[in-house]
């Protein structure tokens, strides 16, 4: 099969103009033939059966992720991936965070630090972008994104009867890494900083602070 891959890869190089793919004889045995297979042909043949080649992470078209940060946000996000070439994905993201899904172990920052709040979440949608920073052969890859959503936010704090609610805005910038498996299965991990921006719509909030998180996840996902 790989010889009439690389058959039918030369012939789609000739017809279609690309780089030139070096057929010569070796000294031992003048019948024997060896190719000289530059990147843009091994892409050309991983292109027409990637599977054969053991390259979903090239392959794939999109992907669904669920992304956890149970540590310090309370947060679970579900993202939709759409790649747009080798390098470039469209994601859009929607996430809901409460302080009831912070594990009991977590450190005393993120969406619980503030104590003078008894509860708050929020339920954002958005768009964003992800750029592959690894080369295209890679099975896994480092990653930049980014993300810009808006939604709701909710909070109920200490000494005061009603829940209070605002608009939010929330961009964010993030770096992971993640592997794509020949399974489809996504496996990642991915850092990042946010700003929470919240507009009133109503009675103002009670409080205000802590609009600045840092996030550590965790994320799973099938590609196909």
């Amino acid at each position: 099969m790989k010889i009439l891959s690389i058959l039918f890869a030369t012939a789609s190089c000739l017809a279609f103009g690309q780089p030139e793919i070096l057929i010569e004889a070796t000294g031992k045995n003048p019948n024997e033939r060896h190719v000289n297979a530059t990147p843009d042909l091994i892409e050309l043949l991983v292109d027409i059966d990637p599977k054969a080649y053991g390259y979903r992470a090239q392959s794939h078209d999109m992907a669904v992720n669920m992304t956890a940060d149970p540590l310090l946000n309370g947060r679970f996000t579900l993202d939709y991936n759409y790649k747009l070439s080798s390098h470039w994905k469209l994601v859009f993201p929607v996430s809901f965070e409460h302080t009831s899904l912070v594990l009991p172990f977590a450190l005393p920052v993120g969406i619980s630090s503030n104590n003078r709040i008894d509860s708050q979440w929020s339920l954002l949608a958005g768009v964003g972008a992800k750029l592959r920073l690894s080369e295209w052969m890679q099975k896994s890859s480092f990653f930049i994104e980014g993300w810009l959503q808006s939604g709701v936010y909710a909070q109920n704090a200490k000494g005061f009867s009603d829940t209070r609610y605002a608009a939010r805005i929330r961009p964010s910038l993030y770096v992971g890494w993640e592997r794509i498996f020949e399974s489809g299965l996504v496996f990642g991990i991915k850092t990042g900083i946010e700003a929470n921006l919240n507009i009133l719509t109503g009675t103002p909030l009670a409080y205000s602070d802590n609009n600045v998180n840092f996030v550590p996840a965790i994320n799973l996902g099938f590609a196909w």
